[in-house]
């Protein structure tokens, strides 16, 4: 049997006088996992409260939680979770379904409300502070898989459910989520095929032997209705599916990074071409305003991979990158 911890550690200040100096952490937060358990994001509100989402195997402890009952995982579950400005968990949610579902990706609006998305398969609880949310649906007897879904869902800053769409289809997941400060929400996402809910067609898309993958972007109103969906990217191969990352700015204005090979358009009269060279990709950042108009891109271009991580957006506009790079990058 093995054990693995993760830590969260918060509040690190760095001394600016002396480069690579920081004092002690003022706090941190164990999540002890039975198997593996990794954070797949973490936000911090204006209060200095902490969200973070944790996709684990087998079980899952989590420090000071008395209240909850977390599901054990027959691969893989996803907790969402809130700590407070010193480290103690406030509140959390296990989510359940019959075999593998997982948070990709969360965001915060102004108000402190927290945004997940990601996938789940059979039946799948969402749950609320008193109540359970169930969607999804049982494998049928013909059926050699088992029905899979993904999914947007809003969580008031106080943990309760506020509203969730699930669309199911053979293959699915929401991989970003943004949202503005009138609180329109943005997903990106990618399918194999049509997404439905129930019986109503969402998202119409047949494979062909030259279109494996629809890429798209889905806008919802604050209360979580469906406003438009836009198609993003058609790619040839189900392999290194790519999705773009979206953050919104003060302004309100849109930023989308990502991987793409060959080609791919980001306006009706912009585009970004790379040379294949070794089947390269290469990394793109756009931004958008508020009319979905593109107002600039940068390529990061190069032999083999150019991968942009993770941006950040300073109060005054400014864009911060991390990434990784194979042989060169420019």
């Amino acid at each position: 049997m093995t054990m693995r911890f993760l830590v969260i550690v918060c509040s690190i200040c760095l001394n600016m006088a002396v480069v690579a100096q920081y004092s002690e952490p003022a706090w941190h937060y164990t999540i002890d996992g039975f198997n593996d358990a990794d954070i797949t994001d973490l936000e911090v509100d204006d209060e200095g409260n902490t969200y973070a989402s944790v996709n684990y195997c087998g079980a899952l402890h989590l420090e000071g939680n008395k209240g909850r009952i977390l599901p054990d995982a027959p691969h893989v579950h996803g907790v969402l979770l809130k700590l407070d400005q010193k480290g103690k968990l406030i509140w959390c949610h296990g989510f359940k379904s019959l075999f593998d579902n997982r948070i990709n990706d969360l965001t915060l609006d102004r108000e402190g409300n927290v945004y997940i998305t990601g996938f789940g398969d059979g039946l799948m609880h969402f749950p609320g502070k008193s109540d359970n949310m169930i969607v999804g649906r049982e494998k049928l007897p013909n059926e050699y898989h088992n029905p899979q879904g993904m999914y947007v869902a809003k969580y008031s800053k106080q943990g309760e459910r506020l509203w969730v769409n699930y669309w199911s289809s053979k293959w699915a997941e929401g991989k970003s989520v943004a949202v503005n400060s009138e609180g329109m929400v943005v997903l990106s996402y990618y399918s194999y095929d049509a997404l439905t809910n129930k019986d109503e067609v969402i998202d119409p898309f047949s494979r062909t032997p030259n279109e494996q993958v629809k890429v798209s972007l889905a806008y919802f109103q604050p209360d979580g209705k469906l406003i438009s969906i836009q198609p993003f990217q058609i790619l040839k191969t189900d392999s290194n599916v790519r999705v773009p990352r979206l953050r919104f700015d003060q302004q309100d204005n849109l930023f989308m990074y990502g991987l793409f090979q060959k080609s791919i358009q980001l306006s009706p009269e912009d585009s970004l071409t790379n040379d294949g060279y070794y089947d390269s990709w290469d990394s793109y950042l756009v931004k958008y305003n508020k009319q979905k108009e593109l107002l600039w891109y940068r390529q990061l271009g190069g032999q083999n991979i150019q991968l942009l991580d993770d941006i950040d957006i300073a109060d005054d506009g400014s864009v911060y990158g991390t990434g990784q790079y194979s042989y060169e990058c420019i």
